[in-house]
């Protein structure tokens, strides 16, 4: 993770010790910097999430990433939040992962992304970007409303910069500076203290090309400065694939 303010990649690895100037204060203090990614969603129960979780702990970890599925809190239409098949709140899950981490003194970073049907094109694929901005940041709202105080960072959407996580269509950089945009304004509205995330970019090498299966992403990044994301994010992810 590294600042917006500058280009805190990885100098290790690319700068090989060159500086851009100040990156700015840091976000977060006094955590853990180790992190690992869950899908906790798909535990079968409460127990077994708490299972997971003691083992996050116990392994060193202070952080997870969470997956939070849209289309999976928000289903049917706009403003249901209920699942009559279970017959209970479709944020129950969440509602246990938030519970359970924060018991455990583990912070999580919701990973907000999978637009339900009713807010995507019909036919269109999962990934595909709502069709309404406005949507996704009334989503982001009430995660970071109801999560307060245990879910306080949010990272908008995932490897925008691949077709297959952009609806397998086009990449787009201008608009998903929009998504994040309205998912930086919706998060800040549930929550004055939230954190946004920028989405981690996948490492790739694809042309510029409408045929390509992404784009390569340093230059995805510079286009997201260029159609001016950097307002809208406090801290950029970058996958460190190896």
């Amino acid at each position: 993770l590294f600042r917006s303010g500058g280009l805190g990649l990885s100098r290790l690895v690319l700068d090989r010790g060159v500086t851009y100037g100040d990156a700015g204060a840091a976000v977060l203090r006094d955590v853990s910097i180790r992190a690992v990614n869950v899908q906790l969603e798909m535990e079968p129960d409460e127990a077994s999430v708490a299972r997971t979780l003691d083992m996050v702990r116990d392994a060193g970890f202070g952080w997870i990433r969470q997956q939070v599925s849209w289309a999976d809190i928000e289903p049917g239409h706009k403003g249901n939040f209920w699942d009559g098949d279970r017959r209970q709140a479709t944020w129950a899950r969440m509602d246990a992962v938030a519970k359970l981490a924060s018991a455990r003194g583990i912070r999580v970073i919701a990973r907000i992304e999978l637009p339900p049907d009713w807010a995507r094109p019909p036919g269109s694929f999962r990934s595909h970007p709502p069709t309404n901005v406005h949507d996704y940041a009334d989503f982001v709202a009430s995660v970071t409303s109801r999560y307060r105080g245990q879910i306080d960072v949010v990272q908008v959407w995932n490897e925008p910069n691949l077709s297959e996580e952009w609806g397998r269509r086009p990449v787009d950089p201008a608009a998903y500076v929009e998504l994040l945009r309205a998912g930086y304004e919706g998060a800040h509205r549930g929550n004055a203290k939230a954190v946004v995330v920028a989405a981690s970019l996948a490492q790739t090498l694809e042309p510029d090309l409408d045929t390509a299966a992404g784009l390569n992403d340093l230059a995805y990044l510079d286009r997201m400065y260029a159609f001016g994301a950097a307002p809208f994010f406090d801290i950029a992810a970058a996958n460190g694939y190896g």
